[in-house]
């Protein structure tokens, strides 16, 4: 689990830091990739679905696994994806909420009647003076 958390963290900030060099214009905080970072420990459907690709009932052994691996990885990526779902889901919110606060609404302040701007009534065919 530690090999996937520090996977994760290198990968996303590695990356982020690097395509940092070609833009000058950050968009991203550092809250906000550690929540992405946080959001990628959920391990899902599709590293089950490769898992369950990879072929073991070949003529040659080497050509595939071999089936008692194929079930221990199976059963393994299973492990991962299920307990990474229940830990790191569960918390979610809960993270959201500290990682990135909800943002105060601005209060739109109520224009003043004569700063409003009425429409000129013209006529089709008019043409403004």
């Amino acid at each position: 689990m530690l090999i996937i958390i520090g996977g994760r963290i290198i990968g996303v900030f590695f990356t982020f830091y690097a395509f940092r060099l070609c833009f000058r214009k950050s968009t991203i905080n550092v809250r906000e990739l550690i929540f992405i970072t946080y959001g990628g420990m959920i391990r899902g459907a599709i590293a089950f679905a490769l898992v369950i690709r990879i072929p073991y009932d070949c003529p040659t052994e080497e050509e595939c696994t071999a089936e008692k691996y194929y079930e221990l990885q199976k059963s393994t990526c299973l492990i991962v994806v299920v307990i990474t779902t229940l830990l790191f889901g569960s918390f979610m919110k809960f993270t959201q909420s500290v990682l990135l606060p909800p943002k105060a609404e601005v209060a739109h302040e109520e224009i003043p009647e004569e700063n409003h701007i009425a429409p000129a009534e013209t006529k089709i065919g008019d043409v403004p003076a």
